[in-house]
């Protein structure tokens, strides 16, 4: 494709330089500025007519209008900007890699010790390995941190080798080779989580290498052995065992208990991201444990959810992913345990944190919800009638809480309207994960029995013959609770 052409900007420098802030910007321009970089060349006059853009982050903008711009102002042909802005990306890269390694320095040591091995330098490998040493002491327990301990091991025995120091070799090597089975675990241990909770949600797996490897090692003897050695990496791949064992039955929830205990003991010592990770495993087998019309862990998911919040973890309210953005989830189980007022502080406090493509949508279905809660339905529907429902959950989520209301109205037409257009929807959106539909298909019918039945379309024989067949419907929502009013009253 023409690069001028293109009606997006595709200018790999652009593209780049969007992602950055005003004051790394200035930052470039400084770095840009090295003859080591940039040679003999100057490129003061793009990055000025760049920087201007910047700042509006160049909305409004195409290849072909800053191409243009750029040409007529430094009276360049478009062969010779296309060369420059094409040299300006390879500084940027390396920009992006210098000022990254600022903030990464077991990876910037590395580089340092690889170079000072290869050299024979051993004076400075050494003040450069007991500097990363140091600071990995006082880094908190983390996933990255038994990389780190690996990593170092691994570097200061080629050196040991090197220098002939046989002992001290063996001693570093072993601990190498140990870390590195730690590492691995860990690693492979959340692989196996991943890929159970796709199978749970019904979706292709195109491998189970990583579950037949798990099945085949002995785990419970390489934890003991880790346990000699640092009791703290121990406890934190023994959570991440445990929740395996706990997604791989669903039957008890002992391991489940397990791994909150071990948690508890030793969040203290954990980084933020290994802290808020387990959290949202905790989370995810609880909810997955409702679908198995297990309403008991309703409440152990608010306690571990409330827990979550007060402890300061919340990134994933963050997310675009909307199946990973946990807010819906956190409401519905708010209000599903009585929390109405909790509700509505976490909408209040936490709705801010949301991506705005999708907050306004998930502020309406949430008052909705709190509407409907206190039985002020026509309030529910004016709200609900203004969510755009950009994916299947705003959807879904917006449609079941409008039947709700329509049967507490008694808008029946209304109902079997828009049962109509959901059953629609489920047919023809290819993008709805099969356990999503298995369990809200058949919840969609409840309701449409339930409906025709209010309205006089089918007698109390066929509805009485759908409800009461063995295992058809419960009291955990307004259906259930509605639909067994009917049946007690018969």
């Amino acid at each position: 494709m023409d690069i001028k052409s293109s009606p997006a900007v595709n200018i790999k420098l652009i593209q780049g330089l969007s992602l950055i802030s005003q004051k790394e910007f200035n930052e470039f321009v400084f770095f840009s500025t090295s003859k080591y970089f940039s040679g003999q060349r100057s490129y003061s006059g793009i990055l000025k007519i760049l920087k201007g853009l910047h700042k509006s982050n160049f909305k409004g903008h195409s290849n072909k209008s800053i191409l243009e711009l750029l040409m007529k102002d430094l009276n360049l042909s478009k062969n010779t900007l296309q060369n420059r802005l094409s040299e300006l990306y390879k500084i940027f890269e390396m920009f992006i890699v210098i000022r990254q390694l600022k903030f990464l320095p077991i990876d910037r040591n590395k580089i340092l010790m690889n170079y000072y091995s290869e050299k024979n330098s051993f004076r400075l490998f050494e003040y450069v390995y007991n500097s990363s040493t140091e600071s990995l002491k006082k880094e908190k327990i983390s996933s990255r941190k038994i990389r780190s301990e690996f990593l170092l091991y691994e570097l200061s025995s080629v050196k040991l080798f090197l220098q002939g120091k046989s002992r001290s070799f063996t001693e570093h090597f072993s601990l190498k080779s140990e870390f590195h089975i730690y590492g691995f675990l860990l690693d492979l241990l959340k692989n196996c989580i991943e890929l159970q909770q796709q199978r749970f949600m019904g979706s292709d797996q195109n491998t189970l290498l990583p579950i037949i490897t798990l099945k085949n090692l002995p785990v419970n003897e390489i934890l003991e052995k880790l346990k000699k050695t640092d009791p703290e990496y121990c406890d934190l791949i023994r959570i991440f065992y445990e929740m395996y064992l706990s997604f791989e039955d669903y039957s008890a929830d002992l391991h489940f208990k397990n791994a909150v205990g071990i948690h508890k003991k030793i969040k203290s010592s954990l980084t933020h991201d290994d802290n808020q990770f387990i959290y949202l495993l905790f989370i995810t087998y609880c909810i997955n444990q409702t679908h198995f019309n297990k309403p008991g862990f309703y409440k152990q998911l608010f306690s571990i959810i409330r827990q979550k919040l007060k402890d300061g973890y919340f990134i994933e309210l963050t997310e675009y992913n909307f199946p990973v953005n946990n807010f819906r989830d956190y409401v519905f189980i708010g209000l599903r345990v009585g929390e109405i007022e909790w509700v509505r502080s976490f909408i209040k406090d936490y709705s801010k944190y949301l991506p705005s493509d999708y907050r306004k949508d998930n502020i309406l279905i949430a008052e909705a919800m709190i509407a409907a809660e206190e039985r002020k339905f026509e309030d529910a529907l004016i709200l609900l009638n203004k969510v755009t429902r950009k994916n299947y959950l705003h959807y879904t989520d917006s449609s079941f809480q409008k039947l709700r209301a329509y049967y507490e109205l008694k808008h029946y037409v209304d109902a079997l309207t828009e049962i109509e257009r959901i059953k629609k929807y489920f047919k023809t959106n290819k993008n709805i994960p099969s356990i999503f539909l298995k369990k809200y298909s058949p919840y969609l019918k409840d309701i449409e029995i339930l409906f025709k039945f209010s309205e006089g379309k089918i007698d109390r024989n066929d509805f009485n013959l759908y409800f009461k067949k063995p295992g058809k419907i419960s009291g955990d929502n307004w259906v259930g609770k509605t639909v067994n009013k009917i049946l007690k009253n018969n």
